[in-house]
């Protein structure tokens, strides 16, 4: 999962196909799915925007990794990889505990009295971040 702002968004989408390039506009809270070809390391690529880079702060980059969080959720993903932006207004050590805080606080489920199955959400069990050198 990449999170990418709306100047991020043109060089994110050169490579891809046109249809895409119109998915990927980088405005905040965006979730655009990518299968890439085989020559790809991961199955599916998807991409959170985070709105424009002078805009980006903390709260934004929380809310969007909880929303990643539970896009994968919700596709019943066991295992995800978040590649921590580069930014110039947030450090990478910043962006990286405000990332990590959100996932934990995203990956919490009270559904103790929940006894139908089907209504459960599914966890995802292995978060790995990705920081960028």
């Amino acid at each position: 999962m990449r999170f990418y702002t709306e100047e991020q968004a043109a060089a994110l989408s050169e490579n891809m196909p046109a249809a895409l390039k119109q998915d990927l506009t980088g405005k905040h809270g965006l979730i655009t799915e990518h299968y890439p070809s085989s020559a790809s390391a991961f199955e599916r690529e998807i991409y959170i925007g985070l709105g424009k880079a002078e805009e980006v702060k903390l709260s934004k980059l929380k809310s969007a990794a909880s929303l990643a969080v539970s896009q994968a959720s919700s596709l019943k993903l066991k295992s995800v990889t978040l590649e921590v932006p580069k930014l110039k207004s947030i450090s990478v050590e910043s962006a990286s505990s405000a990332i990590a805080s959100a996932i934990v606080k995203s990956c919490y489920r009270f559904d103790r009295y929940i006894t139908d199955e089907n209504r459960k959400s599914a966890p995802v069990d292995d978060v790995a971040l990705q920081v960028p050198e």
